[in-house]
């Protein structure tokens, strides 16, 4: 998509850092656990059980190993703050003031979670069907937490989601207007796909979000 956007001169050029993963295996099989682990904001012990106990049920259903943890947002936030940024700074000519986070569900509730914390490294976030319901909408309680301490909050953030899919509508245009009224300096463009679900979602909210 960055390929076919950049060569149209619909977006500028672009360096695209993909984070994966050592195990082998296509798609969420490989990624299952690592996402559940690194995309998720720690919660309370109840909920951490409810929801490993939820993940086991899915990974049978889906065939996939069992998810043995959640909550690792902080340290991966550590991880590419503090070792993959400047990794990718000394090798390649970007730009330290124009860096972006892109992520669907799961990725999409991380990137949610890095705007919402103090030093984070980017200044643009591409967010498509952000998972916020995640342990009873977590992400909300967040948002709320910084913005009685924060007014100021310069992003630029793309929010999408289906309007036939699992993330309800109401729910996104919900905090997008909750961080429209919170903040100054932040814009934030929310689109809602006509006839898209959540596993149909991903190449609309990844070439509209790069051209927002």
């Amino acid at each position: 998509t960055v390929s076919l956007l950049s060569i149209s001169k619909q977006i500028p050029a672009v360096v695209v850092v993909g984070i994966g993963y050592p195990k082998p295996g296509p798609a969420f099989s490989a990624t299952w656990g690592g996402r559940n682990l690194d995309y998720t904001p720690p919660v309370n012990k109840a909920w951490t059980e409810q929801i490993l106990k939820d993940l086991v049920d899915k990974s049978k259903a889906y065939g996939y190993e069992p998810v043995t943890a959640i909550g690792g947002a902080p340290e991966f936030l550590a991880f590419v703050r503090d070792e993959l940024v400047p990794s990718i700074e000394t090798k390649y000519n970007v730009s330290a003031s124009d860096r972006a986070w892109g992520g669907y569900s799961l990725g999409g509730l991380f990137g949610l979670y890095v705007l919402l914390h103090e030093g984070s490294p980017f200044q643009r976030f591409l967010l498509g069907s952000p998972a916020i319901q995640f342990a009873n909408h977590v992400i909300n309680r967040i948002e709320a937490d910084y913005a009685s301490t924060h007014r100021n909050l310069p992003a630029k953030v793309f929010l999408s989601t289906g309007d036939s899919g699992d993330i309800p509508v109401t729910d996104i245009q919900g905090l997008a207007a909750e961080l429209k009224s919170h903040y100054s300096g932040l814009r934030v463009d929310v689109q809602i796909f006509e006839g898209e679900n959540h596993s149909s979602g991903p190449p609309a909210a990844f070439s509209r979000g790069l051209r927002a």
